[in-house]
C-alpha cells in the first residue's frame, strides 16, 4: 500500500465532502489578521493559545514552519498577521508537491 497515495485520496474525499479543514479562510478573516485580530485552530474547536507564538502572542516578523498547510487556513492567517512562512503542501493527486 502506498501510504502517501492513500492519505492523499482520503483527504481529497474529505475536502470534496466539505470538511471544515478543507475550507479556506475568508477575506474578512484575512483583513482582520492584518489588523492583528486572528486565531488559528489545529484540531477540534479549541483555538491555539497566542502564547505559543511568544510572550506577546504577536507573529509579526517571526519565522513559522507550516507542514501539511494545504487547507488554506492557518498559513494564510499567519502570513496576513505578518509571519514569514515556510511550508510544505502535498497537493491533490497529479499535482505534485508545493513549497510555500
Amino acid at each position: 500500500m502506498d501510504l502517501l497515495q492513500h492519505n492523499r485520496l482520503a483527504w481529497n474525499k474529505l475536502s470534496d465532502g466539505g470538511i471544515a479543514w478543507g475550507i479556506p479562510v475568508s477575506a474578512e478573516d484575512l483583513n482582520a489578521a492584518r489588523q492583528g485580530q486572528w486565531q488559528i485552530q489545529l484540531a477540534g474547536n479549541t483555538p491555539v493559545p497566542r502564547s505559543w507564538f511568544g510572550d506577546s502572542g504577536d507573529v509579526q516578523g517571526q519565522r513559522v514552519l507550516c507542514l501539511a498547510a494545504g487547507g488554506g487556513q492557518q498559513a494564510p492567517l499567519l502570513a496576513a498577521a505578518g509571519a514569514h512562512l515556510n511550508g510544505f503542501i502535498r497537493r491533490h493527486a497529479g499535482q505534485g508537491s508545493k513549497a510555500i
